[in-house]
């Protein structure tokens, strides 16, 4: 049995509780891998979604086997307003060696 498409819709549902939210996003990106990660990008890039939410949106991109998250994390770097979420995509970049995050370091910190 497949949970993982009910653990993600709960994830998604904004009538849900923030907490169960995040539990589900926490336990999405493991058990669905690479099938989630589309809708685990779009939390973490919703404008209008909360910012704890978003984060937990961001950790499990991380969580994708084969670095299939790290893709959706640069461009969240590179186009997301929100500070907070800023933040924490570069903190978790920083735990990567993929030469792609080097590059936006450079790029960031050069300009």
């Amino acid at each position: 049995v497949e949970a993982w498409p009910r653990v993600l819709a709960v994830a998604q549902d904004r009538s849900q509780a923030s907490d169960v939210r995040k539990a589900a996003l926490f336990w999405s990106a493991p058990e669905a891998g690479g099938r989630a990660a589309a809708a685990i990008e779009d939390i973490a890039v919703a404008s209008d979604e909360e910012t704890d939410v978003q984060e937990a949106a961001v950790f499990a991109l991380t969580q994708l086997p084969d670095d299939r998250g790290t893709d959706a994390l640069l461009r969240l770097a590179r186009e997301n307003r929100n500070p907070e979420i800023v933040r924490t995509v570069y903190f978790w970049l920083g735990q990567s060696e993929d030469p792609r995050v080097y590059a936006l370091f450079e790029e960031v910190l050069l300009d």
